[in-house]
């Protein structure tokens, strides 16, 4: 079975091609949107076709994203005591998390790790840790 399916891609496959792809793959997938996460998947379905290794229609484990809301721009500007853009989502996309909600305010960035009595009120906590460790449900 290995074997024919070595056969039916031999001469198909290219080192140099695969790399090109992961780039470009990763030029659209790190800007966090549906449509630039439906493109590179339209286009490994393209390949996969013109290979002859599906039928145009390639689903992962019959797995469906979960539609969340698709980013134009987003920014954090640092006010005091300067003017200041510490991130832009169109220069490093990573700097925004996907299904954060959209917002805007203007509030003291502070650093909070999970600890009890801290005073957050009017004010945008950040922690060094993922939400479920610095946030435990009670």
């Amino acid at each position: 079975m290995w074997q024919a399916f070595a056969d039916s891609i031999a001469g198909v496959l290219s080192g140099d091609r695969a790399l090109q792809q992961a780039c470009e793959q990763y030029r659209t997938e790190c800007f966090s949107t549906f449509p630039n996460f439906e493109q590179p998947a339209d286009r490994c379905a393209e390949q996969l076709e013109l290979a002859g290794l599906c039928d145009g229609e390639a689903v992962w484990s019959g797995w469906r994203t979960m539609k969340a809301w698709d980013i134009e721009r987003a920014r954090l500007w640092m006010v005091a005591p300067h003017r200041e853009l510490l991130a832009d989502w169109s220069v490093k996309p990573q700097c925004l998390a996907m299904y954060s909600r959209p917002s805007e305010l203007e509030a003291d960035i502070v650093e909070w790790n999970g600890e009890d009595g801290v005073d957050l009120a009017g004010k945008k906590a950040h922690a060094d840790r993922k939400r479920g460790v610095v946030h435990v449900e009670r």
